[in-house]
């Protein structure tokens, strides 16, 4: 069974970067769940994993870190104009964000929400 879950109060959602991947990007305040003893009604506390969020850290922080980093010493080392390797650093960006884009869907399912019954 899938449970809807509303949030009333979404002032933690406000400063998550992966927000979008389960929907409080859209605008939306409801999170679905497979969840079998919940009914309407219920107050439950809404959690990831310290490993989902490493995972969430991983993807939105450390890898376009270490793109731009990577130009960087590759811009240097073959001696490119400073301006060059600032503009391809940024660059290297957009492809990368297209196509966490695109798999958004994929990234999704890997993020999965606890739910604890309060």
């Amino acid at each position: 069974d899938k449970a809807f879950i509303r949030l009333t109060d979404a002032a933690e959602c406000d400063s998550c970067s992966i927000k979008s991947y389960c929907g409080k990007g859209d605008n939306q305040d409801t999170f679905v769940v497979d969840k079998d003893d919940l009914h309407v009604g219920d107050h439950v506390k809404l959690w990831l994993s310290n490993s989902t969020g490493f995972k969430a850290m991983f993807w939105a922080y450390i890898v376009p870190f270490l793109l731009i980093l990577g130009v960087i010493i590759i811009g240097s080392i073959y001696q490119m104009a400073e301006e060059w390797i600032g503009v391809i650093s940024l660059g290297i960006l957009v492809p990368y964000f297209l196509g966490i884009h695109l798999f958004r869907q994929h990234l999704r399912k890997s993020f999965n929400l606890n739910v604890t019954k309060l």
